[in-house]
């Protein structure tokens, strides 16, 4: 008997411990710690935004050839950055930065001397980082040889440089003129001149009426100068 006594009261015992009351505080307290914002221009920014003004020139390698006879219209064309480009004495642009545009229009030579025309614009931009950005441009300057036979118009397009001048031309058209009226003037003398003059004539009709003007042929490896036509912001690291 009294051992289930002991039993009994150890068991409400137990029951009694269970049944206590857990109050508010006497559970660990956990916090969660919420990550701080980065305000701009605090120590912990990690990147800069550089803007590089309209007008600034760079100097480019081309990586593809630009040719009238075989470019066409929305042909890809790359160029590879020579130096580097700064703002505020801050690297902006690294060398080897990618510039990607394409052939908007050709125009092939044609008679008359008249050359070919190759218009043309940058339009896209890629960073060693990886940041890729639109931007404009257009080439303001070529280097080396090729400028003897290649020029460029106000806008940036690229113009062959005519094979004979224009004065070329109007003297051409003046032998023309004396060669026709030496013609009639010999008609019903001599064998030999109307036979000479009509030979000039042709070799005047063909250099000057029925040859075309140059082609553009700006190869690959092409050192140029190109031009922003807009800012251009790039992010940079601190």
């Amino acid at each position: 008997m009294r051992k289930n006594i002991v039993i009994v009261v150890a068991l409400f015992g137990l029951l009694a411990l269970s049944s206590r009351p857990v109050f508010p505080g006497s559970a660990p307290r956990t916090e969660s710690l919420s990550p701080q914002p980065i305000l701009p221009g605090s120590s912990l920014s990690t990147a800069t935004t550089l803007t590089i003004p309209a007008e600034t020139q760079a100097s480019v390698e081309l990586l593809s050839g630009i040719q009238s006879q075989v470019s066409h219209p929305d042909d890809v064309v790359e160029a590879r950055l020579l130096k580097a480009v700064s703002v505020d004495g801050r690297v902006a642009l690294p060398e080897g930065t990618l510039f990607t545009g394409r052939v908007l229009g050709v125009r092939h030579a044609r008679r008359l001397h008249r050359p070919a025309e190759i218009t043309f614009r940058f339009e896209q931009i890629a960073l060693p980082d990886g940041q890729e950005k639109p931007f404009g441009a257009t080439i303001s300057g070529l280097q080396g040889v090729i400028q003897k036979n290649v020029g460029l118009d106000a806008e940036g397009d690229l113009l062959a440089r005519r094979s004979l001048p224009l004065k070329g031309v109007t003297y051409g058209f003046a032998g023309l003129g004396t060669s026709f009226a030496l013609e009639a003037a010999v008609a019903g003398g001599s064998t030999i001149l109307p036979v000479v003059s009509a030979s000039s004539t042709a070799w005047l009709a063909y250099e000057f009426l029925w040859r075309r003007g140059r082609e553009v042929n700006v190869p690959p490896q092409t050192q140029c100068t190109i031009r922003l036509e807009y800012p251009l912001s790039i992010q940079v690291s601190d």
